[in-house]
């Protein structure tokens, strides 16, 4: 088994796609109906650290991806309801 020698800050992460929506506008598109910028943001959010990773000659792997979501849930648990 090769260990990873670069591991994504799922912190960092968060904050970054928190971020992309909450500063989120409403766009419409061609077509559709009304789409957020904040999905778009957050796109491109996930695939810029993707690329970090295989610039480190890593992946973003399951693990990377199960500590982000929990860090994410973690936070969604702990805000305040509105």
């Amino acid at each position: 088994m090769k260990r990873k020698t670069w591991v994504p800050d799922v912190k960092l992460i968060a904050d970054q796609l928190i971020t992309d929506y909450r500063a989120a506008t409403w766009a419409m598109e061609t077509g559709q109906m009304g789409v957020s910028q904040g999905d778009n943001d957050s796109v491109g959010t996930i695939a810029s650290w993707q690329a970090t990773a295989r610039d480190h000659g890593q992946e973003f792997t399951e693990n990377d991806w199960v500590a982000l979501v929990q860090e994410l849930a973690r936070r969604a648990a702990a805000a305040e309801p509105e």
